[in-house]
């Protein structure tokens, strides 16, 4: 994190284990204000888990999680999103039965600050505008197509006003064409000041979003810093594919 920017979010040697297994160790760092961090690594190298720990999900076995220089470690996920962490998730799972519009608005509605019904209603048709389905506000989410779907979990999730997004492979599944739409997303929503964490194995889209990542192998912070430079590590290369690759270049 930069020097001058206080964190507004923070960890402090997050560990869990299930059973044997080390999924997070120590893991430590803070995330600026308005910053875009990423998340990146291998399958099964923690990042998930790391995200549920902060969302509240899980509880963390050792370690601290400070929104604002609030101890947030033992409260559950709903004060959590009160407070103003949200999350998407890699496998999306709207209210199928309710429109894409109800969706969102239900989040509103339950959302930090949240507002009357009439404004809600409102608010949530301008982040379906934001995420660019508008036009399918009065379709049943069973109904949505995959990328559909996805842009109504990150709208359902701005909807609680959040001061900090948790971003859970976004873009899995889409095809470039789709990968496109959603980073001009993104970037309006980095324009809009909010604190981003990105879970993504995309690596062009970690270069074009974030300011900062940080690699996690095994469940341990391997390295950090700016995009360009991560990303030309041996050690980086190394802990995703074994070997050198274009993808990182």
């Amino acid at each position: 994190m930069s020097g001058d920017r206080q964190g507004l979010l923070q960890l402090e040697g997050l560990t869990k284990a299930f059973g044997g297994l080390l999924a997070v160790s120590r893991v430590s760092f803070d995330v600026a204000e308005g910053e875009i961090l990423g998340l990146l690594g291998p399958n099964g190298s923690g990042k998930t888990t790391l995200l549920n720990l902060v969302a509240g999900a899980l509880r963390a076995d050792e370690g601290r999680v400070r929104l604002a220089g609030r101890d947030i470690t033992c409260l559950p996920a709903s004060v959590r999103t009160r407070l103003g962490i949200a999350r998407t998730f890699q496998l999306v799972r709207p209210l199928s039965k309710l429109s894409a519009l109800d969706n969102v608005l239900v989040a509103r509605l339950y959302g930090r600050d949240a507002p009357g019904f009439t404004a809600a209603r409102r608010e949530s048709l301008q982040l379906l505008d934001v995420v660019g389905i508008r036009g399918k506000a009065d379709a049943p989410a069973a109904h949505l197509t995959l990328m559909e779907r996805k842009r109504v979990e990150i709208a359902r999730a701005l909807a609680t006003q959040p001061r900090v997004l948790l971003l859970d492979e976004p873009l899995a599944g889409l095809n470039p064409t789709e990968v496109d739409a959603a980073l001009n997303i993104f970037r309006r929503i980095r324009d809009s000041g909010i604190t981003v964490v990105l879970v993504e194995h995309n690596v062009r889209a970690v270069r074009a979003l974030c300011h900062r990542i940080i690699v996690l192998n095994y469940g341990q912070n391997v390295v950090q810093g700016a995009p360009d430079d991560v990303l030309a590590r041996p050690e980086v290369i190394e802990a995703y594919l074994g070997k050198a690759s274009a993808d990182f270049q």
